[in-house]
């Protein structure tokens, strides 16, 4: 991120709100669709894992983002239904990190797996990387 980040009035809380909460989804719905494929990595292409990659490598540079701006608005004087949301959303955050740091490796490791990867591999490679990643099926 090149650009210094806006930082918004607590009259935006609704909308932070909404855009946190769909990158959990989004990032749990990225999950799921991997570890659907996680021991048959070779079904995907280099282009899919590398578009993962991005995803979550993206998705956390704006963890500190939002972090700092929930930090903000605790630092005001609050409604208790805001301070409840604003809580709510640092939880939510902690949620998206996880998923984004766990993401990013499993994808990663799964990016050695790829159809394009295992195309360029000879027989005694595909064996011995087999072996090394548990639960990996041919």
């Amino acid at each position: 991120m090149s650009q210094q980040p806006h930082h918004h009035p607590i009259e935006n809380l609704s909308l932070i709100s909404q855009v946190i909460k769909e990158s959990v989804t989004q990032a749990k719905d990225l999950t799921k669709v991997l570890k659907e494929a996680e021991h048959q990595p070779y079904v995907l292409d280099d282009t899919i894992m590398d578009r993962a990659v991005k995803q979550y490598q993206e998705g956390l540079e704006f963890v500190p983002i939002y972090r700092e701006q929930l930090n903000r608005w605790q630092e005001l004087k609050l409604t208790d239904s805001q301070s409840t949301q604003v809580t709510e959303l640092q939880k939510d955050v902690n949620t998206m990190q996880v998923l984004y740091t766990d993401g990013l490796a499993m994808a990663k490791k799964m990016g050695e797996f790829t159809i394009d990867k295992v195309m360029g591999m000879s027989d005694l490679e595909i064996a011995l990387k087999s072996l090394s990643m548990k639960g990996f099926k041919f």
